[in-house]
């Protein structure tokens, strides 16, 4: 797959804008929400397994090696797959992992993209240790972010990265200092 992974899009423009974490937040769940409905946990949400490509910024989750078919009345199930920091608290033998488990990584993903106040509420709710007081579903997730502004990404018009913007004014600001101090 073309593009590159969320990890370098981070590490190369920092901290993203909250209309763009939203955008990618609702691709990932579109993604999530059919594993879901076939009774699939990807169990390894994190910014290496999210690819970004193209100029209309097309998301795509891969690496499905550890995702599970969820079975009911288990009070455990396999441990320690996934990802320090965005594995959830059952992949470490709490509970057993279901749809809330990616809920999980999912917020600590977004988490990563943006310190933006206005999503932070709905970080909170997904990150909850105890998943009965996550968002049950992939649906109340995308009905959370709904409630936030959102506008797909066009390149031209809007940077989908904060760090990018700040250090553009950073630099300019330096350069108009250092022409009036050579004046």
């Amino acid at each position: 797959i073309e593009g590159q992974s969320l990890r370098e899009l981070l590490e190369l423009h920092g901290e993203l804008t909250v209309d763009f974490t939203i955008y990618l937040v609702k691709e990932i769940c579109k993604a999530l929400a059919v594993m879901h409905d076939n009774s699939i946990i990807h169990k390894d949400i994190k910014p290496e397994n999210i690819i970004v490509s193209g100029e209309d910024k097309h998301v795509c989750l891969i690496d499905f090696d550890v995702t599970r078919i969820i079975t009911e009345n288990k009070d455990r199930d396999t441990e320690l797959f996934g990802t320090r920091g965005y594995a959830s608290p059952e992949h470490y033998g709490f509970k057993a992992t279901d749809n809330r488990s990616d809920i999980y990584s999912l917020g600590m993903l977004m988490k990563d993209c943006t310190r933006a106040e206005t999503l932070q509420p709905v970080i909170a709710k997904c990150t909850e240790v105890d998943p009965d007081n996550r968002y049950q579903s992939i649906a109340e997730v995308v009905q959370a972010l709904s409630d936030k502004k959102e506008k797909k990404p066009v390149k031209e018009r809007e940077p989908i990265y904060r760090g990018w913007v700040n250090i553009t004014a950073l630099s300019l600001t330096t350069i108009i200092f250092l022409f009036l101090v050579s004046s």
